[in-house]
């Protein structure tokens, strides 16, 4: 007791001696000896034979320069008093190298080799710290403690009957014979989390963080949530058995997709992992998802009756003549805040582009998460704008393949110059992005036959901005701290083509549909007059010329691809009687065009537009030589053809109605009847 006294007289005049911000390198107090009423504490006591200060039961140690830094820090209270004045704060006592490891029936050990000699077979040790090395257990119990934790940072090895609970493996567990019991417990490592050798038995609890084990033949396994797949030599128990498994369906895992469609006739079939088929059917019922990342390879003909929702890729020949392949599609944005709207390219003929919105797609899962489809193959292009301000837009294609980018509208520093698309013309911006205050050049391309006729650029509020010109169709303007658009236009001034001179009896006709949109060149520089037309080429200048109107579904002809650029024109001129097919399943969509059968196509199509067709009523035709070539479905065409002057003969008292329509007869026939219903 004199040496205790003695110790704590010595502590009370340091503390006189230094400032308050020093009292955390002070050792803790004995309740007896206090010199003020911060040291008074019932909860202090002092063992000396462990040479070790505790609280609560809880040791602390004396400090020492070397102490670690690692501290707890201890309320007092607002009725703490520090050499005469109050004090509101803590007491900070340091742990680390000395805080004890484990506690076994009343005792503190520091060494846990130790604590399991203490615990004895069956024993129980419970661990409220660290051990920083491997261990074997054998018929022992070791439990964390829920105040102080607890934890192994190596491998521990388990050996007869062990139990584990409540604590955090950061190596392996290997239970290498006897049963082990886990409750609670965490393993954080690489690989298997734990390993059963042949004739041991491993059991866990829902609540263990336990998702991958690895037993050998032979051993016993318990383990809620994970399943189970088997190997040669063993099982390994996982909680994602995509790694082992190539497919899935109806709570059924597959080693191939052949398989898994083999099995299921309907319902949802997962491709958890690259595969390859040869010919196949996905059944009408059937819904597939390819997972991300992952490939099916196809050697033959897949026939797609059903619907493929595709996250990753499909290669090889699909036909989805009676199904659907849909690819997924997700454009983020920053902000994410922005709008994105999507446009489908329902064809192309010479260098014209058709639009149409294409509203069966929809949102992903019907969500309406913004900027995600599924979409089927075909040319896409995509706006992204906000608060009404268009901000970027492109084309993008979804080839039998998911399709992921990012579209970024400006950041802190730098805004967006968004340069519209135009006709008749290009304007390009020299950067996609500028600072305030900077110079952004503009160069104008017209194309051939085209001037330019007004160029701006503008705010989000419509207002313009100043424009300089640097030479010819070259600008610049400086720019504002706000995305701008940059937008023009273009007239035509000549024809582009050098096949089409001012002496051709078709110069007229062809400058008519040119300027007018109907029909372009098969080239930048050539119209190729004397080129016979094709059924699928007239069926798709009506169909614009009626205003591309939205079709449903696909048409009944073999030989009309649904990806075809005509597949739309034909589909509508067949619903609406402007045109037949050869056959109830063959269009010809590539035959070329008589001069009778145009007359028959633009008379239908008059009626169809509720046109006056009557002046073929009472036309004679007759007095032309050939006129028994024309055959009995073209006979009123022809005479309604001729009275309205859409058609002439090709000379004198000739119509010539089984000769090709060539492009320039086509395009003065379209001139001619614009023309006389205008």
């Amino acid at each position: 007791m004199k040496k205790l006294i003695a110790v704590l007289l010595s502590l009370c005049l340091i503390a006189a001696m230094v400032p308050m911000a020093a009292l955390a390198d002070e050792a803790a107090p004995e309740t007896e000896a206090a010199s003020s009423s911060w040291y008074n504490r019932d909860n202090w006591s002092y063992d000396e034979a462990m040479n070790a200060w505790y609280y609560n039961g809880i040791p602390y140690v004396e400090l020492t320069d070397d102490a670690p830094e690692w501290v707890v820090e201890r309320w007092f209270g607002e009725d703490d008093y520090w050499h005469g004045g109050w004090h509101d704060g803590w007491h900070d006592g340091w742990w680390g190298e000395h805080k004890p490891v484990a506690y076994v029936g009343g005792q503190w050990y520091w060494d846990f080799g130790e604590a399991l000699k203490a615990a004895g077979t069956d024993g129980t040790v419970t661990l409220t710290g660290t051990v920083y090395e491997d261990v074997t257990l054998e018929d022992v119990t070791v439990t964390g403690s829920y105040r102080w934790g607890g934890a192994f940072s190596g491998d521990v090895t388990t050996k007869g009957n062990v139990k584990l609970e409540n604590l955090t493996v950061y190596g392996q567990i290997k239970v290498d014979s006897g049963k082990t019991v886990a409750d609670n417990v965490s393993v954080r490592t690489s690989g298997y989390d734990v390993v059963v050798e042949s004739g041991a038995s491993f059991k866990m609890d829902s609540s263990c963080g336990i998702d991958y084990i690895w037993a050998w033949n032979g051993a016993d396994v318990t383990a809620p949530g994970l399943h189970e797949v088997k190997k040669d030599k063993g099982s390994v128990w996982t909680d994602d058995v995509s790694e082992y498994y190539v497919a899935y369906a109806g709570g059924n895992y597959y080693n191939s997709l052949a398989d898994a469609l083999d099995a299921n006739s309907s319902g949802t079939i997962k491709l958890l992992k690259s595969d390859t088929i040869g010919s196949g059917i996905i059944p009408t019922g059937v819904k597939l998802y390819i997972s991300s990342g992952v490939t099916l390879t196809v050697k033959g003909t897949l026939k797609i009756n059903g619907v493929v929702y595709n996250y990753g890729k499909v290669s090889g020949d699909v036909d989805t003549t009676v199904g659907t392949l849909f690819s997924y599609v997700d454009i983020d944005t920053v902000p994410s805040g922005a709008e994105v709207t999507v446009w489908h390219r329902s064809d192309r003929w010479h260098g014209d582009w058709d639009w149409r919105w294409d509203k069966w797609h929809n949102w992903v899962e019907d969500d309406g998460r913004n900027g995600e489809y599924w979409l089927t193959d075909g040319w896409y292009y995509y706006e992204v704008s906000e608060d009404g301000y268009v901000s970027d837009s492109g084309w993008f294609e979804v080839d039998q393949s998911a399709v992921s980018f990012s579209v970024r509208l400006e950041d802190d520093t730098e805004y967006r110059v968004w340069v519209e698309t135009t006709s008749g013309g290009s304007l390009e911006a020299d950067t996609t992005y500028a600072k305030e205050g900077e110079w952004v050049y503009i160069t104008v391309e017209p194309n051939l036959g085209y001037a330019l006729e007004e160029l701006t650029v503008t705010r989000p509020n419509g207002s313009e901005l100043k424009l300089e010109r640097v030479r010819e169709n070259y600008y610049r303007f400086e720019m504002p701290g706000v995305r701008v658009t940059v937008d023009g236009s273009f007239v035509r001034t000549t024809l582009p083509f050098t096949d089409v001179s001012l002496s051709d009896w078709f110069y007229e006709a062809v400058n008519y549909v040119y300027l007018n949109e109907l029909m372009d060149g098969v080239s930048t520089t050539r119209f190729a007059p004397d080129t016979a037309t094709n059924r699928a080429m007239v069926v798709e200048i009506l169909y614009r010329m009626a205003g591309s109107p939205s079709v449903s579904g696909t048409s009944a002809f073999t030989d009309v691809s649904a990806a075809a650029w005509y597949a739309d024109a034909v589909k509508w001129a067949t619903d609406n009687g402007v045109v037949e097919g050869r056959s109830a399943t063959v269009f010809d969509p590539n035959a070329a065009v008589s001069r009778q059968e145009l007359a028959a196509m633009l008379y239908r199509y008059a009626q169809y537009k509720g046109y006056d067709v009557s002046i073929g009523e009472n036309t004679n035709i007759l007095s032309y030589t050939d006129v028994a070539g024309v055959a009995e479905y073209a006979m009123s065409a022809m005479q309604w053809a001729c009275g309205s002057g859409v058609v002439n003969g090709t000379a004198a008292g000739v119509l010539s109605p089984n000769g090709s329509a060539t492009r320039a007869q086509l395009a003065t026939m379209l001139m001619r009847f614009i023309e006389y219903y205008d």
